[in-house]
């Protein structure tokens, strides 16, 4: 999920002590045909911005609570989803490509190493056994390759060497629609993670 180079700053101040993040107020979700940088959002697709609905944070981490509903979309191809502070013009904030959860998909480890089925960015990864009841610590039992969807157990750790897992995670995806369709992003589809310093 990619901060805007201006909000970058503003956490950065924050973070320092140099000065206060300014309350905004409401931000404000549109759709994509390309995705932002840190710079500037994607190329808008002309469609009413709806105001984001967000959950307090936990962990690092904050959804929104109700759907993000647009309608009357001219015909396209949808891959972001970026955020502004106005409802017209303003800000950009941060953004990010269209996502798709999978909840507990199976993957058996072979020689320690296994992947999951979506690849290509894959974000918000939690790690389970089989039963659902253990949640394993990444860096610690395991490591994530991100951008190739692959998980390598960690000797020491509590995952074993062939084990079967279930990883929940989301995925990018583009959706292409017909003019006048609508398109909903479902409350919880949409997160923001914050995940510290390098």
């Amino acid at each position: 999920m990619p901060l805007s180079n201006v909000t970058k700053g503003q956490l950065i101040d924050w973070l320092t002590g140099r000065a206060s993040i300014p309350a905004t107020g409401t931000r404000y979700a549109t759709l994509t045909s390309t995705l932002g940088t840190l710079t500037g959002g994607g190329t808008e697709i002309a469609v009413t911005r709806q105001a984001l609905t967000a959950g307090v944070p936990s962990g690092g981490l904050a959804s929104s609570t109700v759907d993000i509903v647009f309608t009357g979309l001219p015909a396209c191809t949808i891959v972001g989803l970026d955020f502004y502070d106005a409802l017209t013009t303003g800000n950009y904030k941060f953004g990010r490509a269209l996502m798709q959860s999978v909840v507990a998909e199976a993957v058996t480890l072979s020689g320690g190493i296994g992947k999951v089925a979506n690849v290509g960015a894959v974000s918000f990864v939690v790690v389970k056994d089989s039963t659902n009841v253990t949640t394993y610590t990444e860096n610690v039992d395991y490591t994530f390759d991100y951008d190739h969807g692959t998980i390598s157990y960690i000797v020491g750790g509590a995952i074993t060497v062939s084990q079967l897992l279930h990883i929940s995670y989301y995925y990018p995806i583009s959706v292409t629609v017909p003019a006048g369709s609508s398109y909903t992003v479902s409350a919880g589809n949409w997160q923001l993670e914050l995940t510290g310093y390098t």
